[in-house]
């Protein structure tokens, strides 16, 4: 945890303070029904898997996606030729799986290679708290950095609602100080749900 070359801001090192790379493996689940939230995987951890209803899915899909593919084709023709970035997944269910951050899912070094559209997506680890006794006394704060997260991202430690933010092109940080109320080393659940629209035209890409 001391600062080494793998820092990712080798200008912004600060070899006294204690911190740790989020980068690796963290569980990893698409949501392609929007689920989550309802079915409360904030608190209680993201399942081992979730059941996809085919038929609805399909319904919705042929409403919708062809007027949404248009735009995008008119928008992106070369891309879209390109990557087929829209097709639709033809999973009856997702399982959880280990994505390695900070790749995305649609690239092999993700370990999910997956080229098919998602737009909501579920991420956790867990954390610990990195500070001694002596960082606490001191009054030393616990941050989480994310240096980018395409799109809107909600943040939960434990089941708490820590943060929201919009913008896939720019790092933001939460102080998580509050939620560690244990001894130094103690460890929590960090959750993150993804929202990224493969449809919006005003969404910065």
């Amino acid at each position: 945890m001391s600062a080494d070359l793998d820092y990712p801001r080798p200008d912004f090192q600060r070899t006294q303070l204690h911190w740790e790379s989020l980068d690796g493996p963290w569980d990893f689940l698409f949501d392609d029904e929007d689920v989550g939230l309802t079915e409360l995987w904030q608190y209680k951890g993201l399942p081992d898997e979730v059941t996809l209803h085919a038929n609805e899915r399909d319904q919705v899909w042929d409403q919708t996606e062809a007027d949404k593919i248009t735009q995008q084709t008119a928008a992106f023709p070369d891309k879209i030729a390109k990557d087929n970035t829209h097709t639709k997944s033809q999973n009856t269910s997702n399982k959880k799986r280990t994505i390695i951050v900070p790749y995305v899912f649609q690239c092999p070094a993700s370990g999910i290679n997956e080229r098919s559209a998602h737009e909501v997506l579920w991420y956790e680890r867990s954390v610990k708290d990195l500070r001694t006794d002596g960082a606490r006394q001191r009054g030393d704060r616990l941050v989480v950095r994310f240096g980018a997260v395409d799109y809107v991202a909600q943040v939960w430690i434990d089941g708490q609602f820590i943060a929201s933010h919009r913008g896939g092109h720019v790092p933001f940080d939460i102080d998580i100080t509050d939620v560690f109320h244990g001894s130094p080393g103690s460890s929590k659940r960090l959750t993150l749900r993804v929202f990224d629209s493969t449809s919006d035209l005003t969404q910065p890409r």
